[in-house]
């Protein structure tokens, strides 16, 4: 597994020592190298498949709480495996925890329930599309040999003011940060840009304009400006083809076509 470049070993590797009770005296953990190309299928492949079962997870099999986690570990797949590309090794384990902590209270704030994966999407799906191309970054700069990686920055945007086209109101307040705490008490002020066409909302408006609207089972919620879709786009026969159970994939779950909305 470790060969395989399991994210699951690769995090074991990475535990502190403090954590260790009996390491392993085995060769080929101390001489253990990365293989970029096999550590890039894996980790994009798995964090598309964990996107996927987050979908399934909560309009589908009805578990909140497991939608909830799934979605947060897709970003921490993809955080882990920058740290390795960039380091060789996880020296950070809990760099992804503030975006759970996220995750659950947009859980609670919006009311997520069953059906509302369209909501998720417009929520996280832009910075779950950011993530994916950091990942990518990063695996293209290890394979260079660079010893800096480009760092986009963090910061909320300072984009132009313009109103809310769902509300008419201006949106001077926030972009939602997904790895920051959410004011229960500002909620109405934040805004959100969707994945696929970066046209911005209010939180609040978006999900409520979803809620409202009809939407295809397949094809999912659409852009109100634009028409784009708001679900990402996910390589959905590899993630399954890697990942995903038999009886899923028996089950239509892995469509032929090359790229998808989850």
């Amino acid at each position: 597994r470790l060969e395989a470049m399991d994210m699951t070993m690769l995090t074991c590797l990475s535990t502190p020592a403090r954590f260790i009770i009996r390491g392993l005296e085995d060769d080929r953990v101390r001489h253990f190298q990365l293989k970029l190309d096999v550590l890039e299928e894996q980790t994009a492949s798995y964090a598309d498949y964990t996107w996927l079962k987050s979908h399934r997870l909560l309009d589908r099999t009805k578990v909140l709480y497991k939608a909830c986690k799934n979605t947060y570990f897709s970003f921490r797949l993809l955080d882990f495996g920058c740290q390795l590309a960039e380091t060789g090794r996880i020296p950070n384990l809990a760099a992804a925890n503030g975006i759970f902590d996220c995750a659950k209270q947009i859980w609670e704030l919006l009311l997520i329930q069953p059906g509302d994966w369209d909501v998720v999407e417009a929520v996280f799906g832009y910075h779950f599309e950011v993530m994916r191309k950091k990942f990518q970054l990063s695996m293209e700069t290890a394979r260079l040999g660079r010893v800096e990686i480009p760092q986009e920055s963090q910061e909320p945007e300072t984009e132009r003011e313009e109103p809310c086209s769902l509300c008419g109101c201006q949106m001077d307040g926030s972009q939602f940060q997904v790895d920051q705490p959410v004011s229960a008490e500002h909620l109405n002020g934040y805004w959100v840009k969707l994945a696929n066409c970066s046209h911005r909302f209010h939180m609040t408006c978006i999900a409520e304009f979803i809620r409202n609207s009809s939407r295809s089972r397949r094809g999912g919620a659409w852009c109100p400006t634009c028409n784009a879709k708001v679900r990402v786009k996910v390589t959905t026969w590899r993630a399954y083809a890697l990942w995903g159970p038999k009886g899923l994939r028996s089950a239509g779950y892995a469509p032929d076509r090359v790229q998808e909305e989850c």
